[in-house]
């Protein structure tokens, strides 16, 4: 990866951890970091009830960020249930995913709400990390590449180069979440070139270089070391294997960094 694309550890809690449990866990992993002088970015993306108490335990310089999971595309309304981008900003959250495999599976999230949330993100300064991935079926009729081709134009539609810039892509092989299935490294390393051509074909290449794109699917401290050393990959995100913080640790520390 180039020097000037820091290196992401993304830690998914997905619906898990208290108040309580998420402090001793966010103490423990800031006693563990907080001493090192490495240049790379943690990003906790956690539910929304944890927010605010966790980014207010950040509150200065520190290698870790709070994420939100979700967000709707709409400032204010009647939308019960749901919660929006300038009330993750007023809690504290830096980062916000949107797109996961789990969101578009169980609850129909399309390309174009992706690309409707991640604009609504970025006009109230929280960064996106969009998700993108094939499943199963598409990944054996060998149609990868052009549902990240899909992707890619509609979730990044109306974007900016600038706006490119702020964000962070997350590319999950939807057949590798929660499985136990890692994708191989020549299928990584051939998602994130073309990923990284794509974006250079619709932005430009500087943009596109400046662009982290981070790999997640059943990412463990065992296969961690060899998914790092694939050109184009700029980092991991990590789902259960994180909730474990001396496992989650273990990845963190296989990180290169520049």
């Amino acid at each position: 990866m180039l020097a000037e694309r820091t290196p992401i550890v993304l830690s998914n809690w997905k619906m898990n951890k208290t108040v309580n449990q998420s402090l001793d866990y966010l103490a423990n992993l800031m006693r563990e970091t907080g001493s090192q002088g490495r240049r790379m970015e943690i990003i906790l993306c956690v539910p929304f009830s944890l927010i605010k108490i966790m980014a207010d335990k950040l509150d200065g310089p520190s290698l870790i960020a709070v994420s939100g999971q979700n967000v709707h595309w709409e400032d204010w309304g009647a939308y019960t249930g749901e919660i929006s981008a300038p009330m993750l900003a007023d809690l504290g959250a830096q980062f916000c995913m949107i797109g996961h495999s789990e969101r578009r599976k169980y609850f129909a999230e399309t390309d174009e709400m992706v690309n409707r949330k991640a604009l609504a993100l970025l006009k109230s300064g929280v960064r996106p990390i969009v998700c993108i991935g094939e499943t199963r079926e598409e990944r054996q009729l060998e149609l990868t590449i052009n549902i990240l081709e899909k992707q890619l134009r509609v979730c990044f539609n109306r974007f900016s180069a600038s706006d490119l810039e702020q964000t962070v892509i997350l590319y999950e092989p939807r057949w590798a979440i929660g499985t136990g299935n890692v994708a191989n490294s020549d299928q990584i390393a051939e998602a994130h070139h073309y990923i990284r051509q794509e974006l250079q074909r619709l932005f430009s290449p500087p943009s596109a270089d400046r662009t982290r794109i981070i790999y997640g699917g059943s990412v463990t401290p065992d296969n961690i070391a060899a998914i790092s050393k694939i050109e184009d990959v700029d980092g991991v995100g990590v789902g259960g294997a994180s909730l474990d913080l001396p496992n989650f640790l273990k990845i963190v520390n296989a990180i290169p960094t520049p």
